[in-house]
């Protein structure tokens, strides 16, 4: 439901005629110089696919959430639209510069993935070398069966064997010799330590690249020295409350209150950030969502996209009276009014675009002096005896 309170209300707020009339909105977005980037300015060129595009983005973000809880084809339907936000989110990306948002959409989605599409994953992974893979374990150990069990899952192995080390005594012998798991392959060969967690990743249909880069001397030597320092700790690890049993991860009636609670409340907490709703919440109330994080706004490219830009300029009189530019990336050059090739590369990065787009805010007018001070003092650090007597800064559209 969070996911789809993320779509919902963006779409909610998204009532320029830009988005939902004339179909403007992704033109738009592409003219936002600052944050555009070359595949965007290409894809200016086709204004002909720039109308539908905006209204195919306008429309998923209302029917894929729906798509989410398809009550028929439910693992195939809910994969594909679950690949299909990916793409929207990398595609997104591709053209905007708008921090790690796209990727934090698209790694979400992948917990919503249903049972069908893992167990696609598990046949696809049913061959010899797979089936005949078995792994041993301290069975007095609890972090031991977790830690396999785990390796199991994530590694999607789920025709993978687990057995006690107990059953064959030749198993024990070489587990006590190595201080180690053992893993055994379709060719009864044996893998210990780090080299056990390699062989394990390579048989993996999903993880397998990763065996050759552990394969690696350093990154190798890496493993085993981790490897070797948890089992020497075992002792400790072994005493941990770890049970295998997967009641245990059901929750209890009081956790799943607590969590419907907090969900109502996130759902009421979007409603009050819209326009003319009439809900309103007190400071109180929204202690709650500022403690714990829930606190949030989907108002991305609402009510239409930005129609603002340009591109700072920040000269700085010397005490001789020169004037240079202030920008940390220039670093003194020549100041000029020239529009640069690309704005969007004139930031150091997401976070410096918007804490500048923020100084632009009437409400925070006070804070620019601040950032003055910081230019002042960076540049009076790396210019030792060239001081900066004044400072000002212009922003050209």
């Amino acid at each position: 439901m969070q996911v789809v309170f993320v779509y919902w209300f963006t779409v909610l707020y998204k009532t320029g005629s830009e988005w939902r009339a004339d179909g403007t909105a992704v033109y738009y977005a592409l003219n936002v110089d600052k944050m555009v980037t070359p595949i965007g300015q290409y894809l200016l060129e086709f204004p002909g696919l720039l109308k539908p595009l905006t209204h195919a983005v306008f429309w998923y973000e209302v029917i894929g959430p729906l798509l989410l809880f398809s009550p028929v084809f439910t693992g195939p339907i809910r994969t594909l639209t679950i690949v299909g936000f990916a793409l929207f989110h990398l595609g997104i990306a591709s053209c905007m510069k708008i921090g790690i948002f796209p990727y934090i959409g698209t790694l979400s989605m992948l917990g919503l993935l249903p049972p069908w599409f893992w167990e696609k994953i598990g046949d696809a992974s049913k061959t010899k070398d797979r089936l005949g893979l078995r792994i041993y374990y301290n069975q007095d150990c609890g972090f031991c069966a977790r830690s396999v069990g785990l390796i199991k899952t994530f590694f999607l192995l789920p025709k993978v064997e687990l057995f006690p080390s107990t059953i064959d005594p030749s198993i024990e012998r070489d587990m006590t010799l190595h201080n180690s798991w053992v893993l055994l392959d379709a060719k009864e060969n044996r893998y210990f330590g780090f080299r056990g967690v390699i062989a394990a990743l390579k048989r993996s249909p999903l993880f397998w690249p990763l065996a050759s880069m552990l394969k690696l001397g350093w990154m190798a030597a890496i493993g085993e020295h981790l490897y070797s320092w948890v089992a020497i700790h075992r002792r400790v690890t072994c005493a941990l409350p770890m049970s295998s049993d997967q009641t245990a991860l059901k929750m209890s009636p009081i956790q799943n209150f607590f969590v419907l609670f907090l969900l109502v409340y996130v759902f009421f907490w979007n409603l009050a950030t819209l326009p003319n709703t009439g809900i309103k919440f007190s400071e109180r109330t929204r202690s709650i969502g500022y403690v714990l994080r829930l606190d949030q706004t989907w108002n991305m490219f609402a009510l239409y996209p930005l129609k603002d830009d340009g591109w700072y300029v920040i000269p700085g009189r010397l005490k001789d009276g020169e004037v240079v530019d202030l920008d940390l990336d220039n670093d003194g050059a020549r100041v000029t009014l020239d529009r640069p090739s690309s704005i969007s590369q004139t930031y150091k990065n997401y976070r410096w675009r918007k804490y500048l787009d923020n100084l632009l805010s009437e409400s925070i007018r006070s804070y620019r002096v601040y950032y003055a001070e910081y230019l002042c003092r960076a540049w009076n650090v790396r210019h030792n005896g060239s001081e900066i007597r004044r400072i000002r800064h212009h922003l050209y559209a």
